[in-house]
């Protein structure tokens, strides 16, 4: 059998830029209906996504950055046969989608989608500097000023600090500097002091800003409980907090298809946590789980997770599995403690998103072997004397 693919690379021919640890959305419609994932961007621009499917057929996928612009899109025939498709494989501005076929319980067939884009680069910043009266205004940047005169020694730069305005490179030729020349030096070699007269301009050797390293990024983590239409039900969803702002992870249910629930398949998804976010709620029960330096590590554990429980595609119940089985499974999968706010939350107990153990390989063990039956005893011969 034999997968179609068919790729695309957005509306434009250019290839879209993303940032670091951007979350691009992924779209994808075909037979059972339409469903949505989110993803990170890694630092090498790449990003992936996994979607658990029950149906053959064609579907059709886009991706989309946090301003919900098309990054890619394109379109995949489904069969029984399978075709690869890895972030990893692809270069700058291409993307692409494959299936994957598997007989486990706990991973179904699944479409992979994934892209590579380029980063985008921080624009370098300026800084103005007004010169004396009738001078020219100078521009600073975070790079070593072109100098005229390199090479020669008579002129060297150094590092000064300008009030209002930070590190500039300077000569210490400083009458350059400030629109003079050359020729204005008296003529036995010495400087005739500042421009307009008075005191030479001072000097000041700056130290090197201190190593980022000495001041680690600092992460944490929080459940938070919003109370369901005043019934005294909570719904949980994890907040994690690092130094691109906080982020929800949480489940709810999914789009329907035949082997799901009336509520369709339980479906993770994250996004920024900020005003008019879906659980955003200030004040409502929050406890912080985790906080510290390692905790950092722990995002790429949330997404990976994430992502097992989208194949998994089990049906959403209100008992559970639902968000709340949803946001225990995220903690135990990163390794973080187990608590929530005192409130009930239906669910939380529930182990329908734990994967399921490995089906045996191979062909087993060996039976024991049947017993030999015994030889019948012979008749004995001749009566009692």
């Amino acid at each position: 059998m034999v997968v179609l693919l068919v790729l695309g690379v957005g509306s434009g021919a250019a290839a879209a830029q993303v940032e670091e640890d951007e979350v691009l959305t992924v779209t994808l419609d075909g037979p059972g209906g339409a469903r949505s994932g989110d993803g990170p961007v890694a630092g090498d621009g790449t990003a992936e996504l996994d979607f658990g499917i029950d149906s053959f057929g064609a579907y059709t996928w886009a991706i989309l950055d946090d301003a919900g612009a098309d990054v890619a899109s394109g379109t995949i025939v489904v069969d029984e046969g399978e075709q690869s498709c890895a972030a990893a494989g692809l270069g700058e501005g291409e993307s692409c989608a494959g299936v994957t076929h598997s007989p486990l319980e706990a991973s179904p067939s699944f479409i992979t989608i994934a892209t590579h884009q380029p980063i985008a680069i921080a624009a370098t910043s300026t800084t103005e500097i007004s010169s004396p009266a009738g001078s020219a205004t100078s521009t600073a940047t975070t790079t070593a000023p072109a100098r005229e005169d390199e090479g020669d020694s008579s002129t060297p730069w150094v590092p000064i600090a300008v009030p209002g305005c930070g590190l500039v490179h300077v000569g210490l030729g400083l009458r350059k500097f400030f629109g003079g020349s050359r020729s204005d030096s008296d003529s036995d070699g010495t400087s005739g002091g500042s421009p307009g007269g008075g005191a030479p301009a001072t000097i000041e050797k700056v130290p090197p800003p201190p190593s980022s390293e000495s001041k680690p990024q600092v992460c944490r983590v929080e459940v938070q409980a919003n109370e369901i239409n005043g019934l005294g039900i909570y719904h949980l969803c994890l907040i994690f907090h690092d130094e691109h702002g906080a982020r929800y992870f949480r489940g709810g249910p999914g789009e329907t298809s035949w082997k799901d629930g009336i509520l369709g398949s339980v479906t993770a998804t994250t996004g920024k946590h900020v005003p008019g976010a879906v659980d955003w709620e200030p004040g409502c029960p929050t406890v912080q789980i985790a906080q510290g330096p390692d905790v950092c590590a722990k995002k790429d554990l949330l997404f990976a997770e994430s992502q097992r429980i989208n194949r998994m595609g089990a049906g959403y119940e209100l008992e559970g599995p639902n968000s709340n089985t949803t946001v225990r499974r995220l903690l135990r999968a990163a390794g973080l403690p187990e608590k929530k706010p005192n409130v009930l939350t239906p669910g939380w107990d529930h182990g329908g998103l734990d994967p399921k153990p490995p089906r045996p390989s191979g062909p087993g063990p060996t039976p024991a072997p049947a017993p030999v039956p015994l030889p019948p005893t012979p008749p004995t011969t001749g009566g009692p004397r």
